[in-house]
């Protein structure tokens, strides 16, 4: 890859014309490819950010209880929905702009620093790297999906901040573990009654969508219920299938389902302060 590099600069210096079009072949084809590495770039972090929410937010209301810091916060004049709404505001809101600003300045940083360095070659292409718009279309395409991230990940937020609060030893198995013996139970039942219930539907639309949704395009799991085919999926209309997945009315449903946990959730944690 060296030699053909020195190659390709040798040439752009005996002919200009054809260092243009190498130019404008390696611009084509950047922008071609560009928005899928983005995209997966800020796809990684966010699984990233998806274990940190579940660590956060199982820890949130149960932790308070353990060192009995619930005492604490309890003297504040603050009620028990806001404080409950403060702590979802970190995984739908904070993390995922934090993640998107990490990885677009770093993603910006690198191409700069590669336009930077080619500008001390015949292949100057610092001007064409910053001037390229798919870079930063790319970034906001994702940027713009963060609304829709709070509105899907919103049931599984509910769920683990509902058992933080519930549990009162270990939170990481009763919040696996009540959605994993559903499923053995509703089987069981499924055999010995020949009730004949489609527990496949009920694994990856409820259980794997409750424990799944702080993980992006975890929304694929929508496409069934939209009338989109499973080959649907691709890197280059991700975006675009989000959107779409707001058709499913089981979005809104668990929308609504999410709203009924964190209202449990507050309830729990005033009965907490009552038993501490």
């Amino acid at each position: 890859m060296h030699t053909k590099i020195l190659g390709d600069d040798k040439m752009m210096q005996t002919d200009p014309l054809a260092g243009a079009n190498l130019i404008r072949d390696f611009i084509a084809t950047l922008g071609s490819q560009l928005p899928i590495v983005i995209q997966m770039c800020h796809f990684w972090m966010f699984c990233i950010g998806g274990f940190v929410s579940i660590l956060y937010l199982m820890s949130a209301l149960h932790t308070e209880r353990l060192d009995r810091s619930i005492l604490f916060w309890k003297s504040f004049p603050i009620a028990d929905s806001q404080t409950i709404l403060s702590k979802i505001i970190f995984p739908l809101f904070l993390l995922p702009l934090i993640m998107w600003m990490m990885v677009s300045t770093l993603l910006f940083a690198s191409m700069f620093l590669f336009g930077f360095v080619s500008e001390f070659t015949s292949v100057k292409l610092l001007w064409a790297l910053i001037g390229n718009l798919d870079f930063y279309t790319a970034s906001l395409d994702v940027l713009v999906l963060l609304p829709f991230y709070f509105v899907w990940a919103l049931p599984s937020v509910a769920w683990f901040l509902m058992v933080s609060a519930w549990a009162k030893s270990r939170v990481f198995p009763w919040a696996f573990g009540i959605p994993v013996l559903s499923i053995g139970l509703l089987l069981l039942l499924n055999y010995v009654f020949h009730f004949g219930w489609d527990v496949r539907w009920y694994s990856i639309h409820i259980v794997l969508r409750l424990i799944s949704g702080v993980f992006p395009a975890s929304w694929l799991l929508e496409q069934q219920n939209i009338g989109l085919p499973e080959q649907y999926f691709s890197l280059q209309n991700i975006t675009q299938q989000a959107w779409l997945a707001l058709q499913g009315i089981s979005l809104w449903l668990s929308v609504v389902a999410g709203i009924v946990m964190l209202f449990v959730a507050v309830r729990l944690r005033q009965f907490n302060e009552s038993n501490t």
